[in-house]
């Protein structure tokens, strides 16, 4: 394994653990409330195990869920403060999934990767849909983060 993929596996794992341990410990959320909020942890710790089992398939459908939850929360938290963490993590997990794409497409695509990607596309799409409606139903959780960029967005009002 090269040193490239080190540092992005450990970087991303580094922000995903940090992340897990805030919202357990500071916000004091149960599993479910973290899953719906933190949907990114789960999709780095799958990638993670993809690209250390050379597992394509779990590669190409984790890569789907980063560069969605990466993309998405550059655009949804703000970017002040306590932010700046999260945002961080954004970008490292943007830059994992395009560095490891960029060797499996070098490599040659396989069918169990074009696989692992339609997984990825089916589930993003109703899973971020459960998700809102989740959040929604449970604005406590919003308002614990304190980032009103993600309120206006998740619970509605105006993004100015």
């Amino acid at each position: 394994m090269n040193i490239i993929k080190i540092f992005l596996i450990i970087s991303n794992g580094f922000v995903a653990l940090l992340a897990t341990l805030i919202f357990f410990f500071r916000y004091k959320i149960g599993f479910w409330d973290w899953l719906m909020i933190n949907t990114c942890t789960p999709s780095v710790i799958a990638f993670i195990y993809g690209v250390l089992a050379s597992n394509k398939m779990v590669i190409g459908f984790s890569s789907v869920l980063m560069f969605f939850y990466a993309i998405l929360g550059l655009f949804i938290l703000s970017w002040q403060g306590k932010r700046i963490l999260p945002q961080i993590g954004h970008l490292l997990m943007i830059i994992a999934a395009s560095y490891i794409l960029l060797e499996i497409i070098k490599d040659g695509y396989s069918i169990s990767f074009m696989i692992g990607i339609i997984l990825g596309i089916g589930i993003i799409i109703p899973l971020s849909a459960y998700q809102v409606r989740y959040l929604r139903v449970h604005p406590e959780l919003i308002e614990k983060l304190k980032d009103p960029k993600f309120k206006r967005i998740i619970l509605g009002g105006p993004l100015i």
